[in-house]
C-alpha cells in the first residue's frame, strides 16, 4: 500500500501532457530490460560451446535439439549472431539512453517554469512571505533532483524488478530448491542492507529538503549585502555561516554518492558466499543432473542478476533520497485563484471602509476612507510603519482588504484583482539581469517599442547619460547594478512605470535619493505627465517640498487617512 501510495504520489507531480511520454519510456526501459535477459540467454550456448562442446552436445541431445555443435560453421554463425545481437542491442539502448535523459531534463525545466508560473500567480502576501532560499531550491535543485534522480531511478526500478521476477521465475521451474536457497540469500541480504543504511537515508533526505534552503538564503545575503558585508569587516562571519549552512548537504551528498558506490562491494560479498554455496550445491546434485549446465547457466545469468541487484539497490537508495522533492513541487499544484482583471477606470478610484491586517498580525488600516480622480496628484506622509505601503499594495490591488471595498468609478472591484492600469515604484528599485532598453520596456516586443517617448523620459529625468553607456541601451546591466547610483536607479525605475503610460501611479518614497533640485524637476515633470495624460498620482513623501505638486495632502495616522 505504501508503494502505490509513493507512486501515485511521483505521479501527481509530472504534468499531465507528460505522463504519457514517462509511461512510454517506463515501457520502452522494460523492453530493454528483457533485450538485456534474451542476450544472456544467448550467451549460455555460447559460453558452454566455449567451455565443453562434447557437454553441450549432449544437454541438446538430452532436449532433443538437432544442432551440431562441432561443426566450424555452427560456431562461426553461434559467434557472429552474439556479436551482431550485442552491438545491435547496444547502440539501440545507447539512443534510448540519450532520449531518456533529454526527456527527463526538459522536464526538470518544464516543471521549474511551472513553478516560476504559480510564484507570479500566487497572492502577494504568499510572495512576502517565502524565503528566497526556499524558492531558489524550488525553482532549481528540487525539479532537477525530482526529475534525474528520483524519477530516472523509479524507471529503473520498475524494469529491473519484472526483469529479475522472470529469473527468478525461470529458476523457480528448473531449480526449485536452489531458487528458495537463493531467495532467502537476497532477502536476508536485503534486510541487513536496509537496515544498516535506513537512518543514512533518511537523514539524506531531510538534509537534502532542508540544507539546500538554508544554504541558498546564505548565498542571497551574500550577493544582496556585498557592500555592507564588505564595510562591517563581517566578511568571515558570512563566510562561516555559508559553510556552515553547506556542511551538512555536503555530507548528505557525499554518504549518498559513497551508499551507491559501497554497495558492489556489498554484492561481491554475496557473490563469494554465493559462488560458494553453488559449489556445494553442485557436489552434492544427485546423479543424472548435469551440474556443468547448471553452473553454466547461472554464471551466465550472474552477468544480469549481480547488475540487477546493484541497480534495484541505488535505485532504492535514490528514490528514497530524493522524495523530499516531492513535497516541495506539489506546492506548485495547488489551485490559484484566477485574477479578475481592471484595465481602467474613468474618473475616481474610490477605498470604503477598509480594514486591513496581516495574519496574525495587528490591524494595520481601520475604516479607511480614500478617493482620487484622474488628473489629481495627492500625497502621503506619516511616521515610519503607519501603514502606508501596505495602503499603496492596497491601491495597486496586490492585497485584498479584510472588510469594506474598492470601487472604479461606480462598479466595486471583487476576487483576486489584477490592475493592468497602475504604475508602481517601489522604496527600493528593481534592476533586473538585462539590458538598459529591457530594463525600461519589462522586454516589450521590438516591433512594439517607442523609442521617441523614451527619449523624452531620458531628457526630463536627466538620464541621457544611458547612452553613453558602452552599448547605449544596449548594454547590459547586472541584477540591481552597482553601475548605477541610488538616485539613477530610482530614475530608471520611474521610467519603466512612465513608459507603460499608467493611469494611476503609485510612487512610495520613489524620489527619496535624489538631490533637492533632482526631485523638483522630477515632479515637474509628473505633474506634466499626470495634466497631459490625466494621470492618478498617488505619492508617498517626507519632502515638505512636495506638498506643492500635491493637490491635496493626507497624513496616515491611526490607522487611517487624515487630511493635513
Amino acid at each position: 500500500m505504501r508503494i502505490i501510495t509513493a507512486f501515485s504520489d511521483i505521479i501527481s507531480v509530472i504534468p499531465k501532457n507528460r505522463r504519457g511520454s514517462f509511461r512510454k519510456f517506463v515501457y520502452a526501459s522494460i523492453v530493454f530490460s528483457f533485450l538485456d535477459l534474451l542476450s544472456v540467454a544467448y550467451l549460455i550456448p555460447a559460453m558452454l560451446l566455449l567451455l565443453d562442446r562434447q557437454k553441450l552436445a549432449s544437454a541438446f541431445e538430452r532436449y532433443g535439439i538437432d544442432i551440431n555443435v562441432f561443426s566450424p560453421q555452427t560456431i562461426a554463425v553461434t559467434v557472429t549472431l552474439l556479436i551482431a545481437i550485442y552491438v545491435v542491442k547496444n547502440i539501440f539502448q545507447s539512443r534510448f539512453n540519450t532520449a531518456q535523459y533529454h526527456f527527463l531534463y526538459q522536464l526538470s525545466r518544464e516543471l521549474s517554469v511551472d513553478a516560476i508560473t504559480h510564484h507570479l500567480g500566487a497572492h502577494y502576501p504568499e510572495h512576502q512571505q517565502q524565503g528566497k532560499g526556499i524558492f531558489m531550491q524550488r525553482i532549481t535543485t528540487a525539479c532537477r533532483d525530482f526529475s534525474t534522480s528520483l524519477l530516472a531511478s523509479v524507471m529503473l526500478l520498475i524494469s529491473e524488478t519484472l526483469t529479475f521476477i522472470v529469473i527468478l521465475s525461470v529458476m523457480l521451474c528448473f531449480y526449485l530448491e536452489l531458487t528458495i536457497f537463493t531467495l532467502l540469500g537476497i532477502g536476508l541480504f536485503a534486510w541487513i542492507i536496509y537496515s544498516i543504511k535506513k537512518k543514512e537515508i533518511i537523514m539524506i533526505n531531510t538534509q537534502y529538503k532542508e540544507a539546500a534552503a538554508k544554504a541558498n538564503a546564505e548565498l542571497v545575503n551574500i550577493m544582496d549585502g556585498y557592500v555592507d558585508i564588505r564595510i562591517s569587516g563581517q566578511s568571515a562571519q558570512f563566510i562561516g555561516r555559508y559553510a556552515n549552512e553547506q556542511r551538512p548537504l555536503d555530507q548528505a551528498s557525499a554518504l549518498l554518492t559513497a551508499t551507491s558506490a559501497n554497495y558492489s562491494k556489498y554484492l561481491e560479498i554475496f557473490l563469494i558466499a554465493g559462488t560458494a554455496a553453488l559449489i556445494l550445491y553442485s557436489l552434492m546434485m544427485p546423479e543424472g543432473k548435469d551440474a556443468f549446465v547448471l553452473i553454466s547457466v547461472l554464471a551466465a545469468l550472474s552477468i544480469k542478476i549481480i547488475p540487477s541487484i546493484n541497480k534495484i539497490l541505488n535505485a532504492v537508495t535514490m528514490v528514497n533520497s530524493h522524495y523530499y522533492t516531492i513535497s516541495l513541487l506539489r506546492r506548485n499544484q495547488t489551485a490559484l485563484t484566477d485574477a479578475t482583471r481592471y484595465d481602467g477606470f474613468d474618473k475616481t478610484i474610490s477605498f470604503k471602509n477598509i480594514d486591513f491586517r496581516y495574519p496574525q498580525g495587528e490591524p494595520i488600516l481601520s475604516n479607511l476612507n480614500f478617493s482620487i480622480s484622474k488628473g489629481q496628484i495627492i500625497g502621503i506622509n506619516g511616521v515610519t510603519g503607519s501603514g502606508k505601503t501596505t495602503f499603496l499594495h492596497l491601491a495597486a490591488g496586490l492585497i485584498i482588504p479584510d472588510s469594506g471595498s474598492l470601487y472604479l468609478d461606480d462598479g466595486p472591484v471583487s476576487g483576486n484583482p489584477f490592475f493592468s492600469f497602475t504604475g508602481y515604484v517601489p522604496q527600493q528599485p528593481f534592476i533586473f539581469y538585462g539590458t538598459v532598453l529591457e530594463n525600461i520596456t519589462m522586454r516589450q516586443d521590438a516591433a512594439r517599442i517607442d523609442y521617441d517617448y523614451i527619449e523624452i523620459l531620458l531628457k526630463n529625468l536627466s538620464m541621457e547619460m544611458l547612452h553613453a553607456l558602452p552599448q547605449g541601451l544596449d548594454t547590459v546591466l547586472q541584477h540591481n547594478t552597482g553601475r548605477l547610483s541610488g538616485g539613477q536607479k530610482q530614475r530608471l525605475a520611474l521610467m519603466r512605470a512612465l513608459y507603460g503610460r499608467p493611469q494611476f501611479l503609485i510612487l512610495d518614497e520613489a524620489t527619496n535619493q535624489q538631490h533637492e533640485a533632482m526631485e523638483r524637476r522630477i515632479y515637474e515633470f509628473i505633474r506634466h505627465v499626470s495634466s497631459a495624460q490625466d494621470m492618478a498620482v498617488l505619492t508617498v513623501t517626507h519632502n515638505p517640498d512636495i506638498a506643492g505638486f500635491c493637490d491635496r495632502v493626507y497624513r496616515m495616522e491611526n490607522q487611517t487617512l487624515v487630511p493635513c
